[in-house]
């Protein structure tokens, strides 16, 4: 029986306080003068009618739906979203097997890849496919994409980890011998003379794949910054780094006249065809957010839960 249209119109306000201004039952049945099971019988019509629809997204369609704003908002090629736990916190673990199968997609023959710093990175080596070497022979190269800081965290021994991921992919590693962190303009200078740089930098002009860390402002080690960027940080309102280049929530880049890092240069990185962004597990929405609006990344890895915060942070702030 077709609904007459003040029939129609008293299951729509009755839906929309219900689902829309998330009143309870008890409150329509108060604000209308009428009883509780008349609004659940009037709910249930509504449905019923087609007045309300109601869709559950499984997993998979809901990290597809997060996926596909991610690539909409940030223009990324993909995002790899992995599903939250509703028992435990997601491990750095599980984030370095799901990066891993992301990576595995982009090794190709003659390919030119690029290492950042972090756990993950060791993560990623640990999972990648053995099978998925590219021909012996072939030119493939695994380049640092920043120096190493002397340090006894082996998270941070760039050239270890290129060594590793060259063997297991039967690549040519190209390592840097040089700190991350110069101490003046005239030793910056007197690097980029080496042959070692020009090697390096040889790799940076025609790279094809770079694996980078997203991480926190401020961070531990703090890579420097005071010397690098005095209090320039806090004026302009860090939020996060990757591969110690410091950012805003926007995205702005942070310079500094009294920066010496041994990095590859943004503008080198931003031609390069994939840039795989991992998102460790204490990573701030921030510091990702900010990552991704600097534009430098195609390709995301993250949990469910960040992603989601740092595309709401991002309508917040449009």
């Amino acid at each position: 029986m077709e609904l007459s249209r003040e029939k129609a119109m008293r299951l729509i306000k009755i839906s929309q306080m219900y689902y829309e201004k998330d009143m309870t039952q008890s409150e329509i049945a108060k604000e209308l003068g009428i009883s509780r099971p008349l609004v659940c019988r009037l709910l249930g019509e509504a449905r019923n009618k087609g007045i309300v629809t109601i869709t559950i997204n499984s997993l998979n369609e809901n990290n597809s739906l997060i996926r596909n704003q991610l690539c909409n908002v940030f223009g990324l090629k993909d995002a790899t979203i992995i599903p939250e736990d509703m028992v435990s916190k997601i491990s750095d673990e599980k984030i370095g097997s799901y990066a891993a199968k992301a990576f595995n997609q982009y090794i190709e023959d003659d390919n030119t890849i690029g290492l950042g710093w972090g756990k993950l990175i060791d993560l990623i080596i640990k999972n990648t496919n053995s099978e998925k070497k590219v021909s012996e022979g072939n030119g493939a190269s695994i380049c640092p994409l920043i120096g190493n800081i002397l340090i006894s965290n082996h998270d941070y021994n760039i050239n270890e980890k290129i060594l590793k991921l060259a063997a297991k992919m039967n690549a040519q590693p190209i390592y840097l011998y040089a700190p991350a962190f110069l101490e003046s303009e005239q030793d910056m200078k007197l690097y980029k003379e080496t042959e070692n740089f020009k090697s390096v930098n040889h790799l940076w002009n025609k790279l094809d794949t770079a694996v980078i860390v997203i991480d926190n402002y401020p961070t531990v080690p703090d890579f420097g910054s005071v010397a690098r960027y005095a209090n320039l940080l806090h004026t302009k309102k860090a939020v996060g780094n990757f591969l110690a280049y410091y950012y805003t929530i926007t995205g702005e880049i942070i310079h500094s006249e009294t920066d010496y890092a041994v990095q590859i240069p943004l503008e080198l990185l931003a031609s390069c065809q994939n840039i795989i962004g991992l998102c460790p597990n204490n990573v701030s929405e921030k510091a990702i957010l900010g990552a991704l609006n600097t534009g430098i990344f195609t390709h995301i890895v993250g949990s469910e839960k960040l992603l989601t915060t740092a595309l709401q942070l991002r309508r917040e702030s449009v």
